[in-house]
């Protein structure tokens, strides 16, 4: 087994530190654990309920690794990979360097482009992102991640993305991969295969493997040739890590971590914080947060940047190496450039509904025996021609009514499809669902055009779009 420094300096930091002795403890249902450091060399002792595993790591303070293990390959892997939780492999090269370079202004994130402003303005839900989730197991079906775990990753994901304004959903339920190839992944070659091979156009694809290379994860930025998210199984939907696929996402819509040398080493006054770091200016510069925030998010590193002023760090940035557990909020730049990123550069996942009340996005007040009249349409993007569902819906003071191609509004408290020929992705210009109503009954309105892409009679909220009706 051959592990590059890189990992071998995280794998050191990592594990337990022990001056004297050997510290022991015991799970009845996972492993065993024993852990031993001494002056230049570093020991794991492992063994797994399901398959007695012994692991012997020697790191020298030259760096050179020698392993010594019995057992099964892929069970020695988790162990290193369960061990060490490392960080993020999503790594800016010298191309990538020159490619963000080259990029547009609104890609610095100062502000929304217009044409993403306008958009966003018009839509007043979070805008939908599919993900394709897929599943590495076994070649025989076992191993894997469990949903319950799947479903906690895509609500820890939404969670931290409420403020950016994006909604994540599971496009088509899970996919899975029973192979032994790719269930740990050892290099960026099977990696590459297993996101070409696998890849579902026109979503977000994450495929959650046993081992990723020693990382937590690695995510592609969106000028890359290979496109997805490689997540680690013991990075996933845990208390103890709701941040890892959160970050990824960020690097898919291009932010760089916070602590991004490559353009150069920010100052802490911020002079520079448009030409370095991650250039953005609404993120102080940040040393590298790696080991250095404790478990209240207190940055207790100490550094100073080159011109002897103090870091300030940002402890809960979701792209910085602070505690997963910290690690809950977005910047309004970073915000911004994710947001243009996606319309600029990812278009492919957009599905944009519209409604309007009286060609006004809203919210919209009329007086009582006012006419009213309500158009839907839809931009279906790259999907067009893929099944969905529409549901359009208005919730009145009187109750809850859905428009159907059958029989226009019906009332009814259970959600009902619009049906028809509306089954399938499509553009649709401005159809009128309501034409010159009268509407007599004062009170307050929600009208609303819901897309979903699971075809399953459950109204599922992919891609929302509302207005606000106040009657006088």
């Amino acid at each position: 087994m051959k592990f590059n420094r890189l990992f071998i300096e995280a794998l050191a930091k990592v594990v337990i530190p022990v001056t004297t002795g050997i510290q022991r403890f015991c799970n009845t249902f996972k492993r065993l654990d024993s852990h031993f450091r001494g002056n230049d060399t570093l020991i794991i002792l492992k063994t797994f309920a399901r398959a007695s595993i012994v692991l012997l790591i020697f790191v020298t303070s030259s760096g050179t690794l020698s392993v010594f293990a019995s057992g099964n390959e892929a069970l020695i892997k988790e162990a290193v990979a369960e061990e060490a939780g490392l960080e993020c492999g999503t790594i800016m090269s010298p191309i990538d360097i020159e490619i963000a370079k080259n990029r547009s202004s609104y890609e610095s994130g100062s502000e929304l482009s217009s044409v993403t402003m306008g958009i966003l303005e018009a839509l007043k839900a979070p805008v939908g992102i599919p993900l394709a989730i897929h599943v590495v197991r076994y070649s025989d079906g076992t191993g894997g991640l469990d949903k319950d775990r799947l479903g906690q990753a895509v609500a820890d994901t939404n969670a931290n993305y409420a403020s950016v304004k994006m909604s994540f959903f599971m496009d088509g339920g899970i996919h899975y991969i029973n192979s032994d190839k790719y269930y740990s992944i050892d290099n960026m070659g099977e990696a590459d295969t297993l996101r070409n091979t696998y890849n579902i156009p026109n979503r977000l694809n994450i495929y959650f493997v046993n081992y990723a290379m020693g990382y937590c994860g690695f995510s592609a930025y969106s000028w890359y040739g290979v496109q997805g998210i490689i997540v680690a199984n013991g990075c996933a939907g845990l208390p103890s890590n709701p941040s890892t696929v959160p970050h990824e996402i960020g690097h898919y819509f291009d932010l760089f971590h916070t602590h991004e040398l490559v353009y150069g080493m920010e100052l802490a006054n911020g002079t520079n914080c448009s030409t370095a770091g991650d250039l953005l200016c609404d993120t102080p510069a940040d040393p590298n947060l790696y080991g250095k925030v404790n478990t209240f998010c207190e940055y207790a590193g100490g550094e100073v940047d080159p011109n002897g002023d103090p870091y300030i760090p940002d402890t809960y940035n979701l792209m910085s190496y602070s505690q997963k557990t910290c690690r809950d909020y977005s910047s309004p730049e970073q915000a911004n450039k994710e947001m243009n990123t996606l319309f600029y550069y990812r278009p492919e996942l957009l599905v944009l509904p519209d409604i309007k009340a009286n060609n006004l996005d809203g919210p919209v007040n009329i007086s009582a025996g006012s006419p009213l009249t309500v158009t839907v349409s839809l931009d279906s993007g790259a999907r067009r021609g893929e099944a969905a569902e529409w549901w359009i819906a208005a919730f009145a003071p009187n109750g809850n009514y859905w428009f159907t191609l059958a029989s226009g509004w019906v009332r009814s408290s259970t959600p009902i499809p619009v049906g028809g020929s509306a089954s399938t992705f499509r553009n649709l210009n401005p159809y009128a669902v309501l034409d010159n109503y009268i509407i007599t009954t004062p009170g307050s309105y929600q009208i609303g055009i819901a897309i979903d892409s699971n075809v399953n009679g459950i109204l599922d909220l992919h891609y929302l779009d509302t207005v606000k009706i106040t009657v006088q």
